[in-house]
């Protein structure tokens, strides 16, 4: 008698003798070559997204996968990055320093917007600085801005405030801690004034006594 036999294609296995139909590589493995009897898990860094596949792929930058014979990879979480392809462990993706954010699967952490900070590690969103003040040291903090003063907390978070100087107080330059008197002919004639503005003033007035 006469037996009519055919190599299962690439992607296929059987592994049972007598069978005349071939089954696809299920997800999570895959096989390249024809007759075969079984299909290899992926490995780790890998994987196979639907069945009957004839290689599994590599993880995208901005994800990993530890565990063999997996259909996805996993995500890296907000406040990391992942810039690298094939990924096998979950240490690849790397916080994000202070000044920086990212998203869910980021290949990168991106510098905190204008007007904003992240004081610390593995940020998904950098805070808005609270008024009268601007962000400083790589946008790691905020400052208050001149002619102001720090009334509370470490500069490292916005619960912070920064109150402007009395009349007749100035505040020279950024992150002030304390206003300095004004001193001589120079007079701050408004909240807030920094050293340009004192100077000013005592420009003025020099100039209008003695006219």
């Amino acid at each position: 008698m006469f037996i009519w036999s055919q190599l299962c294609s690439a992607g296929t296995f059987q592994g049972s003798v007598g069978r005349d139909v071939c089954d696809a590589c299920p997800q999570g493995s895959a096989n390249d070559a024809e007759g075969s009897g079984t299909c290899a898990p992926c490995v780790p860094g890998t994987f196979a997204s639907d069945a009957g596949l004839t290689r599994c792929e590599s993880c995208e930058p901005g994800t990993y996968q530890y565990v063999t014979g997996k259909a996805s990879c996993v995500d890296c979480p907000a406040g990391t990055q992942n810039p690298l392809a094939a990924s096998d462990d979950a240490s690849a993706c790397v916080a994000c320093p202070a000044g920086t954010h990212s998203g869910v699967k980021s290949t990168e952490c991106v510098t905190c917007p204008a007007e904003t900070f992240s004081a610390s590690e593995n940020a998904a969103v950098c805070e808005e600085c609270p008024m009268n003040s601007s962000p400083a040291d790589g946008k790691t903090r905020c400052a208050c801005d001149p002619g102001h003063v720090e009334t509370a907390s470490t500069g490292q978070s916005s619960s912070f405030t920064c109150e402007p100087c009395a009349p007749g107080w100035f505040a020279e330059a950024p992150d002030s801690k304390f206003c300095d008197l004004c001193g001589g002919d120079g007079y701050a004639a408004k909240n807030g004034t920094d050293a340009v503005s004192f100077f000013l003033f005592t420009y003025l007035r020099i100039t209008t006594m003695g006219n």
